[in-house]
């Protein structure tokens, strides 16, 4: 597994961060060539699964996820449960002054690709999810 963390303040307050920050249309908008979807519609929660299907023409996959924790609007974590991609989340969000920060850990790897590999994506990895996660919450 290969971690990484990004973190981050808003002007919004913790509610509200969290409210877009799990809106999962705003992913779907945010991530290019990907729509993220609840198996069952509904908002999430624990024991929630979404899904993550990111295609590019013949090309796609799904990234499975699984909310094993939900505490709104301070803390969750979610387990990768995917073919291809493995891991865990554990995002919070505090309140700073009138705003609040965001601190998402990602551990990651993908099923069949040695670690030391997924080690040198790792920088360009976490640049990627802190643009998407300010493009989600912003």
């Amino acid at each position: 597994m290969t971690r990484f963390v990004v973190e981050f303040e808003s002007a919004l307050p913790p509610e509200e961060l969290w409210r877009k920050l799990w809106e999962l249309s705003r992913h779907s908008t945010a991530v290019p060539f990907t729509k993220v979807s609840s198996d069952d519609g509904s908002a999430l929660r624990a024991g929630s699964h979404f899904v993550a299907r990111t295609a590019l023409g013949p090309l796609r996959f799904d990234d499975h996820m699984l909310v094993n924790r939900w505490q709104p609007p301070n803390y969750v974590v979610i387990i990768k449960t995917g073919p291809v991609l493995t891991g865990t989340i554990h995002a919070s969000i505090e309140a700073v002054g009138t705003g609040s920060r965001l601190h998402w850990e990602q551990d990651f790897s993908v099923r069949g690709v040695p670690d030391v590999l997924a080690t040198l994506v790792r920088m360009p990895v976490a640049v990627g999810y802190s643009r998407v996660l300010r493009r989600i919450t912003g």
